[in-house]
Formats: structure tokens, sequence, C-alpha cells
């Protein structure tokens, strides 16, 4: 071996080692981005499954707020509409008989005219009630709807009794049972 190839042995055996050293290091890089980018695929992919089940149950939490706040208002109507006709019924009983009657003609006439608008105000409220019935039957539990039926059968007896204080009597008895199962219901109903 002559001086030169014995000088070439270690410097080809060095130029080896640094070359396979970079080709190792330069693979291991190469299948650590490989990896990373997987990593971030996976990551994306979970991102969006994450978002769109984020999405989804946002959607749903709004949509049975919506439905809960649909429901407090019509139960609120229906209330509202039971009590004017309550209270415009009990002034009607109140004017016809429990009041003494007018001695002259101008305050019979007001009190006429009295009865004539509290007489108004419960068919309003009679048709308010039927406009939440109608809603209720809908968006209302079965509960309420068997309540509201009951109400409207009650009603509706009532409406065919021919003597005026056993129908005012029989209207408000409906009226008063039906705020009072409504309201009982409607507290728990709201709460869950």
């Amino acid at each position: 071996m002559t001086g030169w190839e014995l000088l070439a042995v270690p410097l080809v055996g060095s130029v080896t080692g640094v070359v396979s050293t970079f080709f190792i290091e330069r693979s291991k890089n190469l299948a650590m981005r490989v990896d990373l980018k997987n990593l971030e695929e996976q990551v994306r992919r979970t991102t969006a499954v994450a978002e769109e089940v984020r999405s989804q149950m946002a959607e749903q939490a709004y949509l049975a707020q919506k439905h809960w706040d649909f429901k407090r208002e019509v139960y609120t109507g229906l209330l509202q509409s039971l009590d004017t006709a309550r209270r415009a019924l009990e002034s009607i009983w109140n004017a016809e008989f429990e009041e003494a009657a007018p001695s002259d003609e101008k305050e019979r006439e007001r009190q006429k005219s009295r009865i004539n608008r509290q007489w108004e105000t419960e068919e309003q409220a009679e048709k308010d009630i039927l406009k939440y019935c109608c809603l209720g039957r809908i968006w209302l539990k079965p509960e309420a709807v068997m309540i509201i039926d009951e109400f409207e059968t009650e009603y509706r007896q009532a409406e065919s009794t021919h003597q005026y204080d056993l129908y005012i009597n029989s209207l408000s008895g409906a009226v008063n049972a039906a705020f009072k199962k409504l309201m009982r219901f409607v507290k728990t109903d709201l709460a869950s």
C-alpha cells in the first residue's frame, strides 16, 4: 500500500461515515416531517369534527331555548287571558247580582254600559284563550293540552246553560278551574 492509499482509506471511511450520517439524519428528518404532516392533518380533522359537534350543540341549545321561550309565551298569554276573563265575569256577576240596583235611570244606563264593556272584555279574552289553546296543542306537553281540553269542554257546556246566573257562574267555574290547574302545571313544566 502506498502512502496515498494509506491516506485514502481513512479519508474514504470518514467521508462514508459523514455521508451515511447525513443520509440517516436526512431520512429521520423526512420521516419526522411526514409524521408531523400526518399529525397536523389529524388535528385539523379532529378540530373540524369538534367544531361541527360544538355547532350542533349550540344549535340544539338555541332551539331548546326558543321552544322554552315560546312555551312560556303561550302559557303567559293563556293565563293572562284566563285571568282577564275571570275578572270580567266577576265584575259582571257583582254588577248583576251583588250590587244594589241603581235607583235613577242614568245610573242604570252606566251600570248597563259597564256590564256591556265587561262582556266585550270577556269575549276578547275568550278569543285570546282560543288562540292560545290552538298554539298550546302544538307546543305544550300533553298534560297541558288535557287541561285546555277540559276547559274548552266545560266552557262549551256553560254556554249551553239558558239561565243567566247559572251561565255566568258556570263560565266563571270553568275559567277558575283552568287557571288553577294550568298555573300548577306551568310551574313544573317551565322548571324542567
